[in-house]
């Protein structure tokens, strides 16, 4: 990675991966009218842009976007692996679920460290189910 990503900054490296993305994330913004959406959100919004392209056939930046994801998860702050691993992978895997070609057609791009993050997110909703059991099984697992 060339320095520390942030949140902000982790759109920028998006928007240089996928130039395509900017005037979904400019239609993005307008609807925020200039409040901040949350880091959620705008992955969210990446997220739902880059199935398109898949659905599309304009697959050739993958490769850099997932290495992205690959280097987050290896070496971004805390913060930036959990967004990462589920503001990308598993929204990314949510979303993709909903769609005939399903999650798995992203395996081929995933790095090993995101590959594994993609088996445990898949796990986790296979055992609970929904997100509120998730959630739920978290908390029974805090002190």
């Amino acid at each position: 990675m060339s320095g520390p990503d942030t949140p902000a900054t982790l759109m920028d490296r998006l928007l240089e991966i996928a130039p395509g993305f900017q005037p979904v994330w400019e239609e993005h913004l307008k609807y925020w009218s200039g409040q901040p959406a949350g880091i959620c959100n705008d992955t969210s919004e990446f997220c739902r842009y880059l199935l398109g392209c898949y659905e599309s056939g304009k697959t050739d930046w993958f490769p850099r976007f997932f290495a992205l994801v690959e280097d987050l998860i290896r070496e971004g702050t805390a913060q930036m692996r959990e967004i990462a691993m589920l503001g990308l992978l598993e929204t990314l895997q949510v979303q993709a679920s909903h769609r005939e070609h399903g999650e798995g057609v992203f395996l081929q791009w995933l790095g090993p460290l995101s590959r594994e993050t993609w088996v445990w997110i898949d796990a986790q909703w296979r055992q609970h189910g929904n997100l509120m059991d998730i959630v739920r099984s978290e908390r029974a697992d805090e002190p």
